[in-house]
């Protein structure tokens, strides 16, 4: 009788971890970053930045040194908000791939300040951002709101006076912790049917 009263007890703590609700938060401040939460528990899945990696020069042979004079610093490139809106972009295009049809829009919002210095650069970076942003929020009003009152709020905003570009962007999604695993097993699925063709095809290598 302690057994069965035991397997009950097991199967009703894993229906009520089913219903956990798993949220995706993506954010920029200097990068774009993603963090899960599942329940109270926070998961940092990485930053995402949309500086590009120098490539590494070829080690040449040592030379003696020779004194040289401190070359100035590089001046520092202005925020391109296009880039930053574009890349918030690809990385919920990869969740939403991932997790179609089970995925809810929590909330979103996004401010974008454009300003270069220059009135006719800014016009221009303006009119980019725009775009930019009007293809993210196209995205995000095909998901389901979670709540039929929440923050929803998108803007791009010129400063013909000011210097520097800002943003400020947080976008929630959230699923089941049940529909995740449905999800993973339906990927899993998928791949195992590619891999079977692959081996009767007489193809071993992935």
């Amino acid at each position: 009788m302690t057994f069965l009263y035991i397997l009950i007890a097991f199967f009703i703590l894993i229906g009520v971890l089913m219903f956990i609700r798993l949220s995706v938060t993506v954010s920029y401040t200097d990068n774009v970053s993603v963090i899960l939460k599942i329940g109270f528990i926070k998961f940092d899945m990485g930053k995402f930045s949309t500086k590009a990696h120098k490539e590494k020069k070829p080690t040449a042979e040592k030379k003696p040194k020779k004194a040289k004079e401190k070359e100035p610093a590089e001046p520092r490139k202005p925020l391109n908000v296009s880039d930053v809106i574009k890349l918030i972009n690809d990385v919920l295009m990869s969740l939403i791939k991932k997790f179609l049809g089970y995925l809810r829009i929590d909330k979103y919002n996004i401010s974008v300040t454009v300003a270069t210095g220059d009135a006719a650069t800014t016009a221009i970076m303006y009119g980019a951002a725009t775009g930019a942003l009007y293809s993210l929020t196209a995205i995000l009003t095909t998901l389901k709101p979670r709540r039929k009152k929440g923050v929803y709020n998108a803007e791009v905003i010129p400063d013909f006076i000011g210097e520097k570009s800002s943003i400020k962007a947080s976008i929630s999604l959230s699923l089941l912790m049940w529909q995740a695993l449905v999800c993973t097993v339906k990927g899993g699925s998928g791949f195992l049917k590619f891999y079977s063709k692959r081996n009767k095809n007489g193809n071993t290598t992935i």
